[in-house]
């Protein structure tokens, strides 16, 4: 058998690597070449793939949530809110009294979250691109993108001490309820989350064994669903429409739909 050819060279640490290498095992970054297209690149590309619902109501089907999975909450034309005290109630301490509102705009479906302390998350059906800030969901867990640092130049003096190597640093915030910062951080990439395995582990029977990865691509941070049962969620901007389609998975607070 012959040895692999070492023709591809890492942009970012200059490792050399083989002609069909899809990530660099030495900094994480993953090759564009490589990415499957992504599920939320812009904005515009997405409102492109819109199912209109031309004469016809949208319905949120529960999946999981504060009410009995199964139960339909149909959107009128006319639009709606979903909260504590809105037109589609849940008893859910997490909701403001109106934490979203749903509208139609020339037959399309649009989510807006109105200050939900808790988010509002739309389910990847692959890849995306996760912004500084921007919070994604597994499970019962929020974590949020909080930066990239530069590691150490020089490894640390202390016999055994781990070092990273080269590549910048991921830092990952666990959010509690309101958006105040839990427990920090730091990894080198891939990081990768599950049940069982990687480089964090959750103890949440919602998250997979192996779950969901972050990889790097130049400057931005990837965020890639691994085939998990229950799914990965990112946040939408806030106080901003963002467009459903059919058979999106959405979540509000401990609430997860299926818009039908």
């Amino acid at each position: 058998m012959s040895s692999p050819l070492f023709d591809r060279v890492c942009e970012r640490c200059r490792a050399q690597l083989p002609s069909d290498a899809r990530s660099c095992p030495r900094c994480g970054s993953l090759f564009a070449s490589e990415l499957t297209p992504l599920v939320e690149s812009s904005l515009g590309a997405r409102l492109a793939r819109m199912e209109s619902f031309v004469g016809e109501e949208a319905r949120l089907v529960l999946l999981r949530g504060s009410a009995v999975p199964g139960t339909t909450f149909p959107i009128p034309r006319e639009g709606a809110t979903l909260g504590r005290a809105a037109a589609i109630r849940l008893a859910d301490e997490t909701l403001a009294s109106d934490s979203v509102a749903f509208e139609y705009r020339d037959d399309l479906l649009f989510v807006r979250d109105r200050g939900s302390p808790s988010g509002v998350f739309v389910r990847i059906l692959s890849q995306v691109v996760l912004e500084p800030g921007r919070c994604f969901a597994i499970g019962d867990h929020r974590l949020r993108h909080g930066g990239l640092l530069e590691p150490p130049s020089q490894p640390p003096p202390a016999l055994g001490a781990p070092w990273p190597g080269p590549g910048p640093l991921l830092r990952l915030e666990a959010v509690l309820f309101g958006g105040e910062a839990g427990r920090i951080w730091l990894l080198p990439f891939p990081v990768r989350i599950g049940r069982q395995q990687g480089e964090i582990v959750l103890s949440d029977r919602f998250v997979s064994a192996r779950h969901c990865a972050l990889h790097l691509d130049g400057e931005e941070v990837i965020l890639e669903d691994l085939g998990s049962t229950n799914g990965t969620f990112v946040e939408i901007p806030a106080d901003r429409p963002w467009p459903l389609r059919r058979g999106d998975t959405l979540r509000v607070g401990r609430n997860i739909f299926r818009v039908q």
